[in-house]
């Protein structure tokens, strides 16, 4: 059975070098032309062979290497690793090859390269093996979206067009769209069902989608994948083979796709997540996949604990087993499901999508369910130190005094104040509602005009080149946190501009207006010291702190006590019925 489809090209600008190198192109029909003497290498993000894990994964000792082009050619398998290509076979050919070779022992993958003396088409190929048993597949395929309509109706098209070229794929996966505008606007299709659903988030959409799937026994895996996405179909039937392919052991597992940024199409910017409690922290960020070095890094084994759901596979039965996901709204339920369902992770290269960059889409309203989120994760799943998260809320909130963005210090102590409300807030508060209360903490964002207004012209030279983040230790920035305790005679009244990605209090001490700019956009937040309102803050933030360290040890026993109520099918009903 085909393990890996060979791929040639997608719509998105930048992406050859993922696909193949040489001198080679793509033509009208789809067919790598390779010109006379010309040599292409495999040795690519979505078509090398990742031999080490598939033998792990799926038992098999040995693959083949299938072709199908037009002209005379020789084809070369090699292994790469740190040292370099070893040679496995070798093989010349005309318009049709299948190659057998045993998958070497070790690290690494596996590629090929391929010389048309005379010049050729390469019109399809696959890396395949032999599965004597394959599994049972059938993929319900989740997306939830808001108002993202042009990207589900583009993704929607590229899968309609890989299915008219493929029926056969139409019996093994069916789309289901959540969609939370109730805006989606789609021609009726056997390929998938829209669900028109209350607002309850990103948690809301994909639990509607997770219930219709298993409402059918036919479906053995879930696939949740974000709206605002692009991918090719090829990664899904990737998946779906892989997924046939798994030994009894490791049937269970979940697959997890990488994020690619789509701004920058040649980097991860994520391959699994791994949260230790205090931070979520991206695997094998920036690799740049068109680096054969950093393909052989995410070869190496990766100690993820979760996979977000831009792309997460899993199966049916976890929810049999663990339940339905929280009802986090958005922001850390991928992370709290995996911890609760994921006892394995594959991950492999050439599972990846193309996501928006999420720097672009952070403001302050966030930090809400950020921490909110994050408070009821470490509830359920670690058993920190008592102090331990009284001093992450300390430096939070601390941070955006510095910061003088008081919008964000004062929704993070609504987080908190909500987490001590217990597991009976989540039962009782209406999502869409709340949701309407926390977006009104966003500051207004102001265009360069209105800036230069507030500002004085001068400041439009700086807007054009924002200061950049600083690498500075955490007891540095913690120690210009000070400032806080500073009386406001001591700030400069000289506006500074900052670019918004991860701004520290080190670049901003003693600073009395800080703008925070967005290039992409020409547009920021302008943030004053208020000395009356961080007072105010202060005061909030010292009542929360003690109530961390003598009372949050009894509210997490009673969030572990209740969790089951929060995440079961009849709790989600109710919400799904408001």
């Amino acid at each position: 059975m085909i393990l890996v489809p060979l791929q040639f090209q997608t719509d998105i600008e930048g992406t050859q070098s993922l696909f193949f190198r040489g001198k080679a192109s793509v033509n009208e029909q789809g067919a790598l032309v390779i010109e006379a003497g010309g040599l292409a290498s495999f040795d690519t993000y979505f078509n090398l062979f990742s031999h080490e894990k598939y033998a792990k994964y799926c038992g098999i000792s040995s693959a083949r290497l299938c072709l199908t082009g037009r002209g005379r050619f020789r084809v070369c398998i090699y292994r790469k690793t740190e040292k370099g290509d070893e040679l496995l076979k070798s093989a010349a050919f005309r318009d049709r090859l299948e190659l057998v070779f045993d998958l070497p022992q070790g690290g690494g993958f596996v590629w090929f390269s391929l010389e048309a003396p005379d010049g050729g088409e390469l019109l399809a190929g696959a890396f395949e093996a032999d599965i004597p048993s394959p599994n049972e597949v059938k993929l319900g395929i989740v997306i939830c979206t808001y108002k993202r309509e042009e990207f589900v109706k583009r993704n929607m098209d590229r899968v309609q067009k890989a299915m008219n070229d493929a029926p056969e794929w139409k019996e093994r996966m069916h789309f289901f769209i959540a969609d939370n505008a109730k805006s989606l606007k789609l021609p009726e299709n056997a390929l998938y069902t829209v669900l028109p659903n209350r607002n309850l988030g990103g948690s809301g959409g994909f639990t509607r989608g997770i219930i219709e799937v298993c409402k059918d026994s036919s479906y053995t895996h879930f696939l949740l994948m974000d709206d605002d996405i692009s991918f090719e179909f090829a990664t899904l039937a990737r998946t779906y083979n892989l997924l046939c392919a798994l030994t009894p052991e490791h049937r269970n597992a979940a697959v997890g796709g990488a994020m690619l940024v789509l701004e920058n199409p040649a980097m991860q910017y994520e391959f699994g997540g791994i949260f230790n409690g205090t931070r979520m922290l991206p695997c094998n960020r920036k690799f740049l996949l068109d680096r054969p070095a950093d393909l052989l890094k995410n070869e190496a084994p990766i100690p993820a604990n979760y996979n977000a759901w831009w792309y997460c596979c899993m199966p049916v039965s976890c929810v049999a087993e663990h339940g339905l996901p929280l009802p986090f709204f958005i922001k850390g339920d991928d992370v709290e499901y995996g911890l609760r369902c994921i006892r394995e992770l594959i991950l492999l290269n050439g599972i990846g999508i193309w996501h928006q960059d999420f720097s672009k889409k952070y403001n302050s309203a966030l930090e809400y369910y950020l921490k909110r989120n994050q408070l009821v994760i470490n509830a359920l799943h670690f058993s920190a130190a008592k102090s331990h998260p009284a001093l992450v809320f300390l430096y939070s909130v601390l941070k955006q005094l510095s910061l003088k963005n008081y919008e964000a210090a004062e929704v993070i102590l609504r987080a908190y104040e909500d987490f001590f409300k217990g597991p009976q807030f989540f039962i009782e508060t209406d999502p869409e509602r709340l949701n309407a209360e926390i977006l009104r903490f966003r500051p207004k964002e102001l265009t360069r005009e209105e800036l230069a207004a507030n500002c004085g012209s001068e400041i439009l030279q700086l807007l054009d080149s924002p200061e950049k983040k600083k690498t500075s230790s955490i007891y540095k920035r913690a120690l210009a946190m000070l400032e806080n305790f500073v009386p406001g005679f001591f700030f400069h009244n000289k506006p500074r501009v900052f670019d918004t990605v991860n701004i520290q209090p080190n670049q901003t001490f003693l600073v009395r207006r800080c703008i925070y700019f967005k290039p992409d956009t020409e547009s920021g937040i302008l943030c004053e010291l208020d000395t009356k309102r961080r007072r105010t803050i202060r005061r909030r933030t010292y009542r929360i702190f003690f109530k961390l360290l003598f009372r949050y040890k009894k509210m997490r026993r009673n969030y572990c006590r209740r969790a089951a109520e929060l995440y079961s099918a009849a709790e989600w009903k109710k919400k799904f019925e408001q």
